[in-house]
């Protein structure tokens, strides 16, 4: 999970990598993985997908509250996330 916060509304860029040099998957079992940001304004599902069939991901959200707000990640390997016009 990471954190971020706002200090006023507008677009914040979220860039998710994903790659399994990033990781450890001693004991991974999982096949799928997800990313979820949650905060004032917001609690959505951003990805979804098998874990085989996804590398880079790079998204804009409005969002419309400042605040604090958070991006966690379900699933096996390594990630590496970017947010761009937050605090």
């Amino acid at each position: 999970m990471i954190k971020f916060t706002t200090v006023g509304p507008g677009s914040v860029q979220i860039k998710i990598n994903y790659t399994s040099d990033l990781g450890n998957i001693t004991n991974c079992y999982e096949e799928t993985y997800s990313v979820n940001l949650a905060g004032k304004s917001i609690d959505q599902r951003l990805f979804y997908a098998k874990v085989d069939e996804w590398h880079n991901q790079k998204t804009t959200f409005n969002l419309i509250s400042p605040g604090d707000y958070s991006l966690t990640v379900r699933g096996c390997y390594g990630w590496k996330m970017d947010v761009d016009n937050a605090k």
